[in-house]
C-alpha cells in the first residue's frame, strides 16, 4: 500500500486540503478497521474477498466499513480542523 498521508502541497487547493484531511482520518483509524477500509475502497475488494483474506466474517467487514465511514463523516463534515 502506498503512503496514505502525502505532504500537504505548498500551493494547495481546497481539493488537496480535503484529500489530506481524509487521508489523515483514515491513517488514524484502528489498524484492522483501516485495513478493511483500504482494501474495500482503494483496492476495490469485495466484502466477501476481504473476509476470506483476513479470516473474519462478512458482518465484521461491514462493521469495520460502517465505523470507518462514521469516523470520516464526523471528522470531515462536522469539524473545521482535524
Amino acid at each position: 500500500m502506498s503512503k496514505l498521508i502525502p505532504d500537504l502541497p505548498q500551493n494547495n487547493t481546497a481539493a488537496d486540503e480535503l484529500q489530506y484531511k481524509i487521508n489523515k482520518v483514515i491513517s488514524n483509524l484502528p489498524e484492522k478497521c483501516r485495513l478493511v477500509f483500504v482494501l474495500s475502497r482503494f483496492e476495490e475488494m469485495s466484502y466477501s474477498d476481504i473476509s476470506k483474506e483476513l479470516d473474519i466474517s462478512v458482518k465484521t467487514v461491514e462493521n469495520h466499513i460502517s465505523k470507518a465511514l462514521k469516523v470520516l463523516r464526523e471528522n470531515i463534515y462536522n469539524k473545521e480542523e482535524i
